[in-house]
């Protein structure tokens, strides 16, 4: 397994990938946004950002912003959207890096007496979109893997169906999002059972089942030695995420060290 972490986007990208490289992590994981990592302040410092990942040993995936909104009811502000995650993919081209995630549709704030009908709009206009961002990142050779959030936003049905009718999608697991409202381990096996042949990036953080907090691993009610025993039944031995939104970033090197002692203990069984 790769062990990386987000970049926190608030401050400088060369000072994080140093930060992560002084980890001895394996990769970092850019979340190109506002304020310190738009593209054009990436792209000003993609000489010195490669340089650094080459001599720490690194390697680098993408991730939009999580506030974009592509399945927006205004067809301008979607198509802005879109053009925005464009140029997200063409960085990640121009960067090396082999695959790029985007989030599902958040539906939080849909008023309840739209919700059934406008849910149904948006998850058609997400799909549109998500086929054109998939068409365009062919010439690129960039995997789009969509990430889940609670099964509010999509469910697991509705998961599975995207996957179906868009065939070069893949599937960033997010195991804190799986837990959310659902409050089951049971649930994040399921997910893991139905989609294993569409995982190819996972993130890792804790919480405590009702709330996105982004918590160190351990922190929360995640029950972890199940999941790493879920992931690897599928035979899973990819690029693992940790998303510690945390301001001690002394966090993200405990969560790395727990992780090791799961995967270990999992390798002696």
């Amino acid at each position: 397994m790769k062990i990386g972490s987000m970049n926190n986007p608030m401050l400088p990208v060369v000072n994080e990938v140093k930060l992560f490289g002084e980890m001895n992590l394996d990769f970092i994981e850019l979340t190109v946004e506002y304020p310190k990592a738009t593209p054009s302040q990436i792209a000003k410092h993609k000489d010195e950002i490669v340089n650094l990942l080459s001599s720490y040993n690194m390697t680098i995936i993408t991730h939009t912003p999580w506030f974009f909104h592509i399945a927006h009811p205004y067809e301008s502000v979607s198509k802005a959207f879109i053009k925005e995650s464009v140029k997200v993919l063409e960085l990640t081209h121009i960067l090396n890096a082999s695959k790029l995630t985007v989030h599902v549709e958040p539906t939080e704030g849909v008023p309840s007496v739209y919700y059934r009908d406008l849910r149904w709009r948006m998850m058609r206009k997400f799909r549109e979109g998500i086929a054109e961002l998939v068409k365009k990142s062919r010439k690129y050779g960039v995997m789009i893997c969509i990430e889940n959030l609670d099964d509010k936003s999509m469910t697991l049905k509705e998961l599975k169906e995207l996957f179906e009718d868009i065939d070069e999608l893949w599937f960033t697991l997010d195991a804190g999002h799986a837990y959310i409202n659902r409050n089951r381990m049971e649930y994040i096996d399921q997910i893991i059972k139905i989609l294993k042949h569409k995982v190819k990036h996972i993130h890792l953080h804790d919480n405590m089942g009702w709330e996105d907090l982004h918590l160190p691993i351990g922190a929360g009610r995640i029950d972890w030695e199940k999941f790493f025993n879920s992931i690897s039944k599928i035979g899973y031995n990819d690029t693992l995420t940790l998303e510690i939104h945390t301001a001690d970033r002394d966090y993200i090197k405990i969560s790395r060290d727990k992780v090791l002692k799961l995967l270990n203990i999992k390798n002696q069984l």
